[in-house]
């Protein structure tokens, strides 16, 4: 059953592909219809671009209805016979989170498909804890802290994991109690080096 394999959420829940809306960028590129919501329209044919320098590039999704646990996401490059076009991907974080200062890392995508231009040669998942909930995915260009310029072109974003319902919930499975754990466990580590660094001197 759903509750065995979450023991931590204490509600219904329903496995599967994850509703997504409101995506919103950083940037657009104006000139064209290049817009967020190509992403999830469903149509590989049409895809996102950012706007020119505006680094770094990001976009964030909202989950429907706002209450879930994701286990990854798989992003749709954009589908073109240019190699330099297809490689802009690299680079690009994804994270979950509440959609403010919350976000827990999942990955990156580190490399393309040389030759590829098919959907299946440029579609890349992306896999997340799947015991969490939250509310919002984040991708980011994290190439431009290394001191890069990237230009985000994206075909079609989509997430899957369980839909949390309206149910009581467990505190464990709250984006809240991951970091408090997280807080404590470096509170720890801390301690326990401060603790090396004291003894090396006997």
């Amino acid at each position: 059953t759903i509750l065995a394999l979450f023991p931590l959420l204490i509600a219904t829940s329903l496995s599967g592909r994850l509703e997504l809306h409101n995506a919103t960028s950083r940037s657009i590129y104006t000139q064209y219809t290049l817009v967020e919501s190509n992403v999830l329209d469903g149509n590989v044919a049409t895809f996102y671009h950012s706007g020119a320098d505006e680094n770094p590039e990001w976009m964030q999704l909202e989950l429907v209805p706002r209450s879930a646990t994701v286990q990854s996401v798989v992003i749709i490059n954009r589908l073109t016979p240019l190699p330099g076009v297809r490689d802009r991907i690299i680079g690009t974080e994804v994270s979950i989170g509440d959609g403010v200062d919350n976000w827990i890392y999942c990955g990156r995508i580190s490399s393309t498909n040389p030759d590829g231009e098919s959907v299946s040669d440029q579609t890349y998942p992306v896999e997340c804890p799947g015991d969490i909930i939250v509310t919002h995915i984040r991708l980011y260009d994290a190439t431009s802290l290394e001191g890069n310029s990237m230009t985000m072109n994206l075909a079609e974003v989509a997430a899957y994991g369980f839909q949390i319902g309206y149910g009581k919930r467990n505190e464990e499975s709250t984006l809240d109690y991951h970091f408090q754990q997280q807080s404590k466990e470096n509170v720890v580590n801390s301690q326990h080096e401060s603790m090396l660094v004291f003894k090396s001197f006997f």
